[in-house]
């Protein structure tokens, strides 16, 4: 068995990773972009070994900042990102067409948001740790359109 490592090719500063640099990582993932003070910092694209990919910025290596990271299924998730999770205004895309857009704290969907399946119907209202809640509109092409309350 080969001993695989790490490569990077790029700029250094006083021994650290600095502007912009390339990173190989055993398990077949890849970054391309800036580094600063030894962490991705800055606008870069990560590649994951299945395909999958992140675009955007980084921020002491984790996604933060605006990005896409549309994955090898077919979904995408795009918008506001902090410490590696989406945080405030995005959107996600699943591979069937349904999708939802609104607020995000730690991933989840908290605040307005608005959801569409992909026969139609569509839900806006309030979301709570990724869970209706609240007040709502629910529009249905064959049904017309309810208002709804809904309560933990």
């Amino acid at each position: 068995m080969m001993n695989q490592k790490l490569v990077y090719q790029g700029n250094f500063k006083n021994s650290k990773k600095e502007g912009y640099g390339e990173e190989r990582y055993p398990e077949g993932d890849m970054y391309k972009g800036a580094f600063y003070d030894g962490q991705k910092n800055g606008k870069g694209q990560y590649i994951f070994a299945d395909g999958s990919r992140y675009d955007g910025n980084f921020r002491n290596s984790k996604y933060s900042g605006f990005g896409q990271l549309s994955l090898t299924g077919g979904n995408i998730i795009r918008g506001d990102f902090k410490d590696g999770k989406l945080n405030g205004e995005g959107d996600i895309t699943w591979d069937d067409g349904t999708k939802f857009v609104g607020s995000f704290i730690d991933g989840k969907k908290n605040g307005e948001g608005l959801y569409v399946w992909n026969n139609g119907k569509s839900y806006k209202g309030i979301w709570n740790d990724d869970t209706l809640y609240g007040n709502g509109t629910l529009k249905d092409p064959n049904k017309g359109t309810q208002e709804s309350i809904i309560i933990d």
